[in-house]
């Protein structure tokens, strides 16, 4: 039984910039995640599970069965995580130059992001400190390389 039960794909799309099963992207995760389909129901205090399905169309049949207009039922995809993914805690920052800027303690994620800030400054999360730091300096050459066509 996997100990972590999922990540929504919601959040997965605001932190990553690609699958997160691809570990030549970051992700961390060897193989191709499952998806399981989360029929929930009810609102505000009333909102919750009703059930986890491994079928999308199971749990369609569940959600307009259990609805009614009391109850509004949907279905929500997740993944499955069945391996421990990568966990990144430190976030960098460095100028178009390659200096960086800062190096700091992250709200953790499962996705690996990078991308440039307001400022210009490129970005990239890592594992570590170093990490962090490796993954924005060859972010950042990605770009500088890619701006001037090689």
């Amino acid at each position: 039984m996997p100990e972590w039960i999922g990540i929504s794909r919601l959040r997965w799309r605001r932190y990553a910039n690609g699958p997160l099963h691809s570990s030549d992207q970051g992700g961390g995760l060897s193989s191709p995640m499952k998806e399981i389909y989360i029929v929930t129901g009810g609102r505000y205090s009333d909102y919750g599970i009703e059930c986890v399905c491994l079928s999308k169309e199971i749990a369609e049949k569940i959600a307009s069965a259990l609805s009614s207009p009391y109850h509004e039922c949907s279905v929500e995809t997740w993944e499955l995580l069945e391996e421990m993914p990568k966990i990144y805690s430190w976030v960098c920052r460095m100028k178009p130059s390659g200096e960086v800027v800062s190096v700091e303690a992250w709200t953790s994620s499962l996705g690996a992001t990078n991308g440039t800030d307001d400022n210009g400054n490129f970005y990239s999360v890592g594992e570590t400190r170093e990490a962090a730091i490796k993954n924005t300096s060859d972010f950042r050459a990605e770009q500088v390389a890619r701006k001037i066509g090689i």
